[in-house]
């Protein structure tokens, strides 16, 4: 069944420059670093993983609580990602 979607498309990509996070300027994303993609109308906004994922992370916290209402039954919360240290610094797998 597919219908409109409130997740905007995003994706992980690797930086081909170096920039700020767009969440956190003080956050560099420096070249060959991954980091979230997401595109907002014509505009690509890249943010570094740390910062992601706390938003990410609220955000599926904020729809679960919206499907709770929807629903009255608690939705399932297993929103913690499961990722190494080395996987959140962002650096690109080798």
């Amino acid at each position: 069944m597919a219908g409109k979607s409130l997740v905007v498309s995003m994706e992980i990509t690797v930086a081909q420059r170096e920039h700020g996070c767009r969440f956190n300027d003080k956050h560099r994303i420096t070249k060959g670093m991954r980091r979230l993609t997401v595109k907002k109308d014509r505009d690509e906004l890249n943010y570094c993983l740390p910062c992601a994922q706390k938003f990410l992370a609220a955000g599926i916290a904020r729809l679960l609580a919206v499907q709770t209402e929807i629903t009255g039954q608690p939705a399932h919360q297993d929103t913690q990602p499961k990722s190494s240290n080395a996987e959140l610094s962002g650096r690109a797998p080798r």
